[in-house]
């Protein structure tokens, strides 16, 4: 199934009726076309509605013309599709992975389905979002997290939201991968490295489509990793809701990220104490403002102690006077500070212990980085890192 021109379409029979069976209604489905046999009698009318018997009927036959059908646009239809994908986004609130989306939009309720709707009142929109969902492709369930985590933050910190920020935001991020959601292998391209520009690509993708010019400035600068916030203990530290939409959307699939790279490296252990400890890390750093990761810190209470012990790392990190070239090794159970260019003078270098780092590990996210193998210097600082948690 096709969305193109505003209409679904499809040139397989067998899609018609598996499209009807997802939607829930066979008796709303009529096509703009014709349906023909070879020799060309008429099986079915323009603009007439398809019986589900008849339907399922047309399976059995090898003498039909192979067109596309064009399913007709009708409220009923778009009342059927908005109600399904409704239901969709709602059930993801039931799975034990959209914990936490589930927590911030129980916390402080929402009404999703409203948005839902008014969001798919944009006929790209909706074409976009039942396709994923009609064809299950391979990211939708990433951009479903995305969607519910990003609503559930700027729902959770702002009192200065309107319905109309809740509708962008939620667009944005159900389409923030666009130009990599048809990519089965999606995954390598969304990474927090500054390999990849897609999010740039993703913008410039929907920037012609027919939606609020918001939603694309809101994804221009998803999955990129900037320090902003270092040292803002303001609690308005945005300032407008585009910035505060655009910091969200980067959060949530930066945590989304985080957990990811966790659970592929240990896939049978609990990734959250090395989720949680990063995502302090680089909040610590000011790549993401304290007051928009607490609500983490309130949700996974438990990891209290890897909230803390990021945050002190982060915030040893932060000492260095040489534009950020301090790094903590080994992560994550850091025991030396070491320098990452040794170019410059420094007060706090120690050169008479050098620490030869031996690494082959590559990484994707710039903030938990891996030293390149080689030789650095100690720094100072090192005397002041915390006793690491014995296990991660």
């Amino acid at each position: 199934m096709e969305y193109l021109d505003g209409h679904f379409q499809t040139d397989k029979i067998a899609k018609l009726t598996e499209f009807a069976r997802f939607i829930g209604r066979y008796d709303i489905i009529s096509l703009k076309n014709e349906i023909k046999t070879n020799n060309g009698n008429t099986l079915v009318q323009a603009e007439r509605t398809i019986t589900e018997k008849f339907m399922k009927s047309l399976l059995t036959r090898d003498d039909l013309v192979i067109d596309q059908f064009i399913i007709k646009n009708t409220e009923n239809l778009k009342a059927a599709i908005a109600s399904k994908i409704t239901k969709e986004f709602e059930a993801k609130l039931d799975l034990a992975e959209f914990s936490f989306c589930a927590y911030l939009l129980n916390k402080k309720p929402l009404d999703i389905r409203r948005i839902v709707r008014t969001t798919l009142n944009n006929k790209f929109f909706l074409g976009y979002v039942t396709n994923q969902f009609f064809n299950e492709t391979h990211i939708v369930e990433h951009l479903t997290e995305i969607a519910l985590t990003s609503l559930g933050l700027i729902n959770s910190i702002s009192k200065d939201v309107t319905y109309s920020d809740f509708s962008n935001i939620f667009m944005a991020a159900f389409l923030h991968d666009y130009s990599i959601g048809d990519d089965k292998n999606w995954e390598t391209f969304d990474d927090f490295a500054a390999l990849h520009d897609h999010d740039k690509d993703s913008a410039a993708a929907v920037s012609d489509k027919e939606l609020p010019s918001i939603v694309p400035e809101i994804i221009l600068t998803n999955n990129k990793l900037r320090i902003t916030f270092q040292g803002n203990d303001n609690e308005q530290w945005y300032a407008n809701n585009t910035e505060l939409s655009s910091t969200i959307l980067n959060l949530a699939e930066y945590f989304s990220f985080l957990k990811r790279e966790a659970n592929r490296d240990k896939p049978e252990s609990d990734e959250m104490p090395i989720v949680i400890y990063q995502l302090s890390l680089a909040t610590e750093k000011g790549y993401f403002p304290k007051h928009l990761v607490g609500v983490f810190e309130n949700h996974y209470s438990k990891y209290n102690f890897y909230f803390q012990y990021g945050a002190r790392i982060g915030a040893i990190e932060a000492k260095c006077i040489l534009n950020d070239l301090a790094r903590a090794y080994p992560k994550p159970k850091a025991t030396q500070l070491l320098c990452k260019d040794s170019s410059e003078e420094c007060v706090h270098r120690i050169i008479s212990q050098p620490l030869k780092v031996v690494s082959d590990k590559i990484t994707k996210d710039k903030i938990f980085e891996q030293l390149n193998s080689g030789w650095y210097d100690k720094c100072n600082f090192s005397d002041s890192l915390p006793n690491p948690p014995e296990k991660f």
